[in-house]
């Protein structure tokens, strides 16, 4: 699938965040990263389970907003069987700009997360093209 839109509700208002400006798949096995794909493979591709990072420019969210409800909305390239239950964490950024995926072996897994995540259970199965509730996540807010 491809990213739309991530939206952020906050205090002040609700903010589009246009389309991730970069993604990463890594192999679990092996730990190979791949940041030439056309598309995500959530949870595995081609039989290999995966992790997934997705990179989004907050600039337009005022420093130090409280997040009330956010999520993440992707569009159907390819069909999916559906019963996936896919977890979501958030980078903990330290910095005051966390670091670009790079092709380096288990970049995304070796990244600091957030203790919290959330769980966006994925009942029902995707058709080419869709991009509705079906393909958008839990609120993501809490991470």
């Amino acid at each position: 699938p491809h990213t739309n839109r991530s939206v952020c509700d906050n205090v002040f208002g609700r903010y589009a965040v246009a389309q991730a400006i970069s993604f990463s798949e890594e192999s679990i096995s092996s730990g190979h990263i791949s940041v030439t794909s056309g598309d995500l493979e959530l949870g595995h591709d081609s039989g290999t389970e995966q992790i997934v990072g997705l990179w989004f420019e907050m600039d337009q969210l005022p420093r130090n907003s409280r997040i009330l409800r956010a999520d993440v909305q992707f569009h159907s390239h390819d069909q999916h069987s559906g019963a996936l239950a896919v977890e979501i964490k958030a980078q903990r950024v330290t910095l005051e700009r966390p670091t670009a995926f790079r092709i380096r072996k288990n970049d995304l897994s070796r990244r600091d997360t957030t203790q919290s995540s959330v769980i966006w259970n994925i009942r029902e199965p995707w058709r080419v093209g869709e991009a509705g509730v079906a393909q958008s996540t839990a609120d993501i807010a809490p991470v």
